[in-house]
């Protein structure tokens, strides 16, 4: 942590400019997508909603490789974008069908993480609910511990989500960057992917 904290103080206005990038493209998708509503046009309401989505989703899938760029290379946000686009020309069938498998398995890590802590904080609720004879106080406090236990599920599902796809992108850009030194100093061997991705790629 020690020296995960070092670098995140050393490239902090760098991380600070990929916020403010994210906020922007975030507020231009939502503009795009309100248009889009409001829009009397059916073609072009679907049309805006679709150019919003796939902005969003291209700006996030980007963002993944952005930050490992930025924190491992020194690079700042335009430097960053390079790498990313760079790496995503060179392996764009790879990041396309293995992005969508990982998110696969976090969405479902997430539904099932979800729907446990549902089904908890539900019998956890009624069965307070139940014991203090449904009084008041039993159905706040009943209600209260059945929200905050299925609030700490989806909290778990969000942080194993967001965890699994910064892992899978780093080992992706390292794996990218040694490839790239391999072919500069012009040795054909096959690179070996982190033992991670490998495990993912089978």
């Amino acid at each position: 942590m020690d020296k995960a904290w070092a670098i995140v103080q050393r490239e902090f206005w760098h991380i600070l400019s990929l916020a403010v990038a994210s906020t922007v493209v975030n507020l231009l998708t939502s503009s795009i997508r309100n248009r889009s509503s409001r829009s009397r046009n059916a073609a072009t309401g679907l049309i805006g909603g679709a150019i919003g989505s796939l902005l969003e989703t291209v700006w996030t899938e980007a963002s993944y490789l952005i930050l490992p760029a930025m924190m491992i290379e020194d690079a700042n946000l335009v430097t960053g974008v390079k790498r990313a686009t760079y790496i995503a020309k060179n392996n764009l069938l790879l990041i396309t069908v293995s992005t969508v498998g990982v998110k696969w398995i976090t969405g479902l890590i997430s539904f099932v993480l979800s729907l446990i802590g549902l089904m908890i904080g539900v019998g956890a609720g009624i069965g307070i609910i139940s014991v203090t004879s449904s009084s008041t106080a039993g159905i706040i406090i009943g209600i209260a511990l059945g929200a905050i236990l299925f609030f700490i599920f989806v909290m778990v599902a969000s942080v194993i989500s967001s965890y699994t796809m910064t892992a899978y992108n780093t080992c992706l850009f390292l794996w990218a960057r040694d490839v790239e030194k391999a072919q500069a100093q012009g040795r054909s061997m096959q690179v070996a992917a982190p033992a991670p991705l490998a495990a993912v790629l089978g």
